[in-house]
C-alpha cells in the first residue's frame, strides 16, 4: 500500500516487525530498507525555498531514521552469525539534480548512502555486507513518458527490475562487493 512505509518511521513497528520476522522465520539474514516515499508525494514535492521543517523531519524520519533503525534491530545479530546482506533502496535524486522539488528527499537519501558506505567498513569482517540501488524513473508515479524520453532503454522501472538487483546483491555471487550504490535506472545517466 503506497504510503504505508510512514509507520516504519515508528520504533516501535520496527520492533513488531523484526519480532515477527524472527519468531516466523528464524534469524534475519537479509534485511532491504525499502520505504522511502511518505505520503502525498509527487503531490507534495516543492521548491527547497516553501519547504518547512516538518517536510525536512518527515523525510529524514522516513529515507534515514528508519534505516539507521532497522538496521540497528539485525546487524549485531547478522555480525554474530558472520552473515547478512543489507540493501537500501535510494534514488537517482542525491545524485543528478532537478528541478522537481526534491532537496528534501535527495538529502535524506544521500544522508542514507553515507551511512551504507560506512557501516560496510564497520561489518565487513563479520561476513556482513552493506549495498544499496540508486533508482531512476519507475513505473509508480506515472512517469512512463518521462521514462521513454530520457532513458537508453526507453521505459520507465519496475518491480522485477529492482528485485533481479536486489537477488542479486543479497546472493552469494555478491559476496565480496560492499559499500557500493549501484545505478538501476535505464541508462538515464551514465558515469
Amino acid at each position: 500500500m503506497r504510503g504505508a512505509g510512514r509507520y516504519i518511521t515508528l520504533p516501535e513497528v520496527r520492533e513488531r516487525i523484526v519480532d515477527i520476522g524472527r519468531k516466523t522465520f528464524g534469524p534475519i539474514d537479509i534485511l532491504v530498507n525499502n520505504a522511502g516515499v511518505p505520503p502525498g508525494m509527487p503531490d507534495s514535492m516543492r521548491q527547497f525555498k516553501d519547504l518547512e521543517d516538518k517536510d525536512f523531519e518527515q523525510q529524514l524520519d522516513l529515507n534515514l531514521r528508519a534505516i539507521l533503525g532497522m538496521t540497528r534491530l539485525v546487524v549485531g545479530d547478522m555480525c554474530e552469525r558472520k552473515f547478512g546482506r543489507i540493501v537500501i533502496i535510494s534514488s537517482e535524486s542525491w545524485r543528478v539534480g532537478l528541478s522537481y522539488g526534491l532537496s528534501n528527499y535527495a538529502a535524506a537519501k544521500a544522508a542514507a548512502l553515507g551511512f551504507m558506505r560506512q557501516l560496510s567498513h564497520e561489518v565487513g569482517r563479520s561476513g556482513v555486507t552493506a549495498n544499496a540501488l540508486s533508482l531512476g524513473c519507475m513505473n509508480n508515479f506515472g512517469y512512463d513518458e518521462t521514462a521513454k524520453a530520457i532513458t537508453a532503454i526507453g521505459r520507465a522501472g519496475t518491480p522485477e527490475d529492482v528485485g533481479a538487483a536486489v537477488a542479486y546483491l543479497v546472493s552469494a555471487e555478491a559476496s565480496w562487493m560492499t559499500g557500493q550504490v549501484l545505478a538501476l535506472n535505464g541508462g538515464s545517466v551514465t558515469a
